[in-house]
C-alpha cells in the first residue's frame, strides 16, 4: 500500500492520532488515527473535505458516535452509507459502511451500526460527516465536546493578551 499524502492545509495529525478525550456522551466510531481532517469549502458548491477520515481496516465494526435515530440507510453513487440524527438535531453520516441497522432504529452511543467497506480513499478509512441542516460541521470538534459555532476572524495585529477567551462545551 502506498503512503498517504495529506493536503498542505491539514494540521499535523500526530496529536489527533492520540485519540483526544471524547465528550462523555460520544464514542469513536472506529478505532484508528484521523488521517484527513475537516476542510470546509470556501463556497458550498466548491471542493473541500466535509468530514474526517479515520483509518481502519475494511471489515471493522462501525459504532454510533452518539445516541440517535437511524434516519437513512442506502447507497449514494455506489457507496454504502448511513445517517443518524441525534436529539440535538445534528446528523452524523458514515461511509463507506454497510449498515446492520434499519431506518427508524434508535441506537446508543457506541452501538454497532455497520461494517466498514474498502474504497473511500487510498487507505481504508471511515469518512465521518456532521451536519446541522445542510451546513457541514467539524466532526472532530463535536466528538471532543468542543463548542461548535461560527469561526471568527481577528485583525492580523490582534494579540492573545487583547482577547478574553472562554471555552464552552458544546451542549446537546
Amino acid at each position: 500500500m502506498s503512503p498517504v499524502t495529506l493536503p498542505a492545509a491539514a494540521p499535523a495529525l500526530e496529536a489527533v492520532a492520540a485519540a483526544p478525550k471524547l465528550a462523555e456522551d460520544r464514542a469513536w466510531p472506529v478505532t484508528g488515527p484521523v488521517i484527513r481532517t475537516f476542510q470546509p469549502p470556501a463556497e458550498v458548491w466548491s471542493a473541500g473535505h466535509r468530514g474526517i477520515d479515520i483509518a481502519a481496516a475494511a471489515g471493522t465494526t462501525v459504532v454510533a458516535a452518539a445516541a440517535g435515530t437511524v434516519t437513512w440507510v442506502g447507497v449514494i453513487a455506489g457507496v454504502p452509507s448511513l445517517s443518524i440524527t441525534h436529539v440535538s438535531g445534528l446528523r452524523t453520516t458514515y461511509l463507506p459502511v454497510t449498515a446492520i441497522v434499519s431506518t427508524g432504529q434508535v441506537v446508543a452511543a457506541g452501538e454497532a451500526v455497520g461494517v466498514l467497506q474498502a474504497g473511500h480513499a487510498v487507505r481504508d478509512c471511515l469518512h465521518l460527516g456532521l451536519l446541522r441542516g445542510s451546513e457541514y460541521l467539524d466532526p472532530l470538534l463535536w466528538l471532543t465536546g468542543a463548542r461548535i459555532g461560527p469561526i471568527r476572524l481577528l485583525p492580523a495585529d490582534t494579540t492573545v493578551s487583547q482577547l478574553s477567551i472562554k471555552f464552552q462545551r458544546y451542549s446537546r
